[in-house]
C-alpha cells in the first residue's frame, strides 16, 4: 500500500478519490487553512489513517517521506520569487526513492490565455455544486495570482529535479 501526501488539500477530493481507489495506505492531508482542512474532512471518505494537518509542505521536516506526493492546483499561488521552486524542492524532499509526484496547476503565457478557459471552469464548477458567483469571483482572483508560462514551470521542474 502506498503512503500518500496531500499537499493542499483544499476541498478534500482527492483524498476521496484514492480512498475509492482503495490502493493506498495511510493519507497525510496539509493544507495552511484551517478552512480548508475542515471542508476536506467533510467531503473525504477519511478512514482513520487519514491524518490532517495545518501547515505547508515545508513544516514536515521530520524526514518522514511518502510514495506519492500530490499537489492539484496550488503552486499558481505562490510567487515566483524563488518561493514557487523552494517548493518544488519540498515535494521532492518528501518523494520517497522511486515515489511519484502528481502535479497539476495552470500555467500560461499571459493572463488573458486564461480567458478561453473561463467557459471550461465554470462549466466543472457548475458540474461540482459550485456556485456561479464562486467560481466567477476564482475566475477574476487568477488575473492577481503569480502564474507563470509552460516554459517557467518546465525550468522549476528542471531545476527542482522532479
Amino acid at each position: 500500500m502506498s503512503r500518500v501526501l496531500v499537499v493542499g488539500a483544499g476541498g478534500g477530493r482527492e483524498i476521496g478519490e484514492f480512498r475509492t481507489g482503495g490502493v493506498v495506505g495511510p493519507i497525510t492531508a496539509i493544507d495552511p487553512a484551517d478552512g480548508n482542512l475542515e471542508m476536506a474532512r467533510a467531503v473525504a471518505d477519511a478512514s482513520p489513517e487519514t491524518r490532517f494537518i495545518v501547515g505547508i509542505v515545508d513544516d514536515r521536516a521530520d524526514g518522514e517521506t511518502f510514495d506519492v506526493v500530490t499537489s492539484l492546483l496550488v503552486m499558481h499561488h505562490i510567487p515566483d520569487d524563488g518561493s514557487k521552486l523552494a517548493y518544488l524542492r519540498g515535494l521532492r524532499q518528501k518523494l520517497a526513492p522511486g515515489g511519484r509526484p502528481i502535479h497539476a496547476d495552470m500555467c500560461f503565457e499571459e493572463i488573458e490565455d486564461f480567458d478561453r478557459l473561463i467557459p471550461a471552469f465554470q462549466a466543472h464548477a457548475q458540474i461540482f455544486g459550485v456556485s456561479a458567483d464562486a467560481a466567477r469571483l476564482e475566475c477574476e482572483a487568477v488575473a492577481g495570482l503569480p502564474v507563470v508560462s509552460g516554459d517557467r514551470m518546465s525550468d522549476l521542474f528542471s531545476q527542482a529535479s522532479l
